[in-house]
């Protein structure tokens, strides 16, 4: 099938990919969670994997897959033997031939969907096409007797045609089949989609399991350099690693400089900051999730917990943009994130969309 050389290139192509992980930090009760209706013989054909991006859900997805398809397959020979004990872990056997063939992209009861690369015209998508490749491959016979697992990764790169679709394997699938739906915002799924599924949420990790992670898969890189992506990581090993490789946690923290201008000099500063970020695709993205994040913090009431993943100047000025209440910035929140996720749909220009985001900013701060 044309999707195992696809997952083959990734392979070659991004070391980071989730399928090639051989162990989760963090995710426990999620862990047990599927352990108990494992074990229980309770196993729910569709689970939605939700929460932030990069915190892990798809490594969760693969880990699950590879349990499934190695412990399942020794369903058969373990009842010849009398009833095995049941597992503790989502530990797979390395050497495992079910194993092996996932991480190198070729089980054949194995399928992944993921979003095509992004194109002028807008944001990666999952292709009504491919969901209905994917849904005539699940009807085909199981080689091993164990499972079939389907991941799709993620639910936001889907389409409402290729939403509806899926939809029609959720609702009718096949035996010994479990799929695994993993979105970074669930309140953008369909609700036809959500309400067949068991919902799994994921929070972010703790920050030495970040650490850890970053470390294992950048061991050269400098200490204070994994200090400050974990800090700035909100607790998301994908976005420590995009942050640690980018080079985006210099962004985040120029920032506070940028929203503490002032009429004449302000205007400058944001410029000149939107006028860098915008050279390159993911900085612009690192300004963009940085401004939206401080606009919810900044809806807070002063006392409430600060937003995950913002330097310690950028929480202050928050707490002190408080003090204006919540309306002005949640109507600035709505703006901001409607004009950044517009901007590649319509060829706004990015510059002047931050520089607008910015300047307002700086002017309901004056006020505070």
């Amino acid at each position: 099938m044309a999707r195992r050389a696809k997952l083959a290139e990734v392979e070659e192509t991004n070391p980071d990919h989730p399928r090639l992980a051989t162990s989760l930090l963090g995710h426990r009760s999620q862990e047990q969670t599927f352990l108990d209706a494992f074990n229980a013989s309770r196993m729910h054909h569709a689970w939605l994997l939700h929460g932030a991006k990069g915190i892990g859900k798809a490594t969760f997805a693969y880990r699950a897959a590879r349990f499934l398809m190695s412990e399942g397959a020794s369903d058969a020979a373990d009842s010849l033997f009398g009833v095995a004990a049941p597992p503790q872990s989502l530990d797979a056997a390395p050497d495992h031939r079910a194993v092996r063939l996932i991480i190198a992209g070729s089980h054949p009861d194995m399928f992944a969907l993921e979003a095509s690369r992004k194109t002028p015209r807008g944001p990666a998508t999952i292709a009504v096409d491919d969901v209905r490749t994917l849904i005539e491959s699940t009807h085909l016979t199981i080689t091993d007797g164990s499972w079939r697992v389907v991941i799709i990764d993620a639910t936001d790169s889907l389409n409402r045609s290729s939403a509806n679709t899926l939809l029609k394997l959720i609702e009718e699938p096949p035996p010994r089949t479990v799929l695994f739906i993993i979105s970074h915002q669930v309140g953008g799924v369909l609700p036809t989609i959500r309400s067949r599924c068991l919902r799994l949420p994921f929070a972010g990790i703790e920050d030495q399991d970040v650490a850890r992670i970053l470390a294992a898969r950048r061991p050269d890189a400098d200490a204070d350099a994994i200090g400050q992506a974990v800090r700035l990581s909100a607790g998301s090993p994908g976005r420590g690693i995009a942050l640690l490789d980018g080079g985006g946690s210099g962004i985040v923290d120029a920032l506070a400089e940028v929203l503490e201008g002032r009429r004449g000099e302000g205007g400058l500063k944001a410029e000149a900051f939107a006028a860098l970020v915008a050279k390159d695709p993911f900085h612009y993205a690192i300004a963009g999730e940085a401004l939206t994040a401080w606009l919810a913090g900044a809806a807070r009431p002063a006392d409430a917990a600060p937003v995950a993943g913002m330097t310690e100047a950028l929480t202050a000025q928050a707490r002190h943009a408080a003090r204006l209440g919540p309306k002005p910035w949640l109507d600035l929140y709505q703006h901001a994130t409607t004009r950044m996720e517009r901007t590649s749909a319509v060829n706004l220009d990015p510059v002047q969309v931050l520089v607008d985001i910015l300047l307002r900013i700086q002017a309901l701060l004056a006020r505070a």
